[in-house]
């Protein structure tokens, strides 16, 4: 589907607070505080009059409770789908707090954005965004407190766009190499990429696809997120031709990535519209042809505060392990955009839930 680069026409960037996200997934801590729970109970205990055999119960339940907050760094709940308002955004008159630098990309060419305080920021990570304009992809950015180097690849409408560049697997190695030149030059010793987080709107998808299928790409990759952003052929039933199957191989290629997500090894999440795409698989029906092809059913949304939000409320979700697939109403050009303005909210979820 194509989408106008002009994603955000509304809204200055917030400076918010100099806050980065540790990379490395859940926060550790809080064996320390068995200890202090088993002196709970035993007081709690006493003031119940518990018989021996409940406090032997009540003392296992807080052990076994603990652990499990020990091993997941107290983060046990899956993200929770954002509500998706129609978030106003205007190009900002002011400059943006970050250095921008552009990047060759065969004939075209692509922004670095190191925002204000990167250098305390962890050194191997870098974020990477397919398809809105570069003000936009850098102000979710900075939203969302993040303050590691961004790289905005914004080359146009269409999904062939985007393929063309990476069918080589030889260029993403390329371009991160370049990115890191530039930190080094900048008086960084040692400045090696190993975590790549990949966000896509729309066309942007074209990119993604090509990358999930390079074995080197697929390893520095540790989270993707697409925003309304999945489409594929059709192998029948095009513009209302009989009935539509999604081309197999359009949706094959992106389960390596989705089983390692529902491992828990990497993070992979789609967000999507029920946008209509009469000549070809809509991101709804690509959604519901790799959950077939993972064996994987979405459930009801129930009453959780995106479902009964706004005019594109959540539909239907499944979450398994850090895969997750998100239905939201809306067939309009609106319910198209409010997905990459809510994308910080997105990002803050995956990072409470440790993803």
């Amino acid at each position: 589907m194509k989408a106008t680069s002009n994603v955000g026409q509304a809204a200055s960037l917030p400076r918010s607070a100099d806050a980065s996200v540790n990379s490395r997934g859940a926060r550790r801590g809080g064996c320390g505080l068995f200890s202090a729970f088993r002196v709970a109970a035993d007081r709690l205990a006493d003031r119940l009059t518990f018989s021996r055999v409940s406090l032997t119960v009540w003392s296992a339940f807080l052990l076994c409770a603990l652990c499990l907050g020990c091993v997941t760094g107290g983060r046990i709940r899956p993200p929770e789908p954002p509500p998706l308002p129609l978030r106003p955004v205007l190009r900002p008159t002011n400059d943006l707090p970050a250095e921008t630098i552009r990047l060759p990309l065969g004939t075209n060419s692509v922004t670095l954005f190191l925002p204000a305080g990167w250098r305390s920021a962890p050194p191997e990570r870098l974020a990477i965004h397919f398809h809105t304009a570069d003000w936009f992809a850098f102000g979710e950015h900075w939203r969302a407190g993040y303050r590691f180097p961004l790289l905005s690849v914004m080359l146009g409408s269409g999904s062939a766009k985007y393929r063309a560049p990476f069918v080589e697997s030889a260029v993403f190695p390329e371009l991160i190499r370049r990115v890191e030149s530039e930190l080094r030059h900048r008086g960084v010793s040692v400045a090696e990429v190993r975590d790549v987080d990949i966000a896509s709107f729309s066309a942007g998808y074209g990119a993604v696809r090509e990358l999930v299928q390079q074995p080197a790409a697929r390893q520095l990759i540790r989270r993707i997120v697409l925003s309304d952003s999945l489409y594929a052929g059709l192998s029948s039933g095009a513009n209302g031709t009989g009935p539509r199957v999604v081309q197999a191989d359009q949706i094959e290629c992106w389960l390596p990535f989705a089983r390692e997500a529902v491992a828990g090894r990497k993070t992979f999440v789609l967000s999507h519209s029920q946008i209509p795409t009469p000549a070809y698989a809509s991101t709804a029906e690509c959604a519901a042809a790799l959950l077939a092809a993972l064996k994987l059913e979405a459930k009801p949304a129930g009453s959780v505060a995106a479902g009964v939000a706004g005019e594109f409320p959540l539909l239907t979700r499944c979450d398994v392990g850090r895969f997750h697939v998100w239905s939201y109403a809306g067939t309009n050009a609106n319910a198209h955009l409010v997905h990459p303005r809510n994308l910080a909210e997105v990002w803050r979820e995956l990072d409470n839930a440790g993803q």
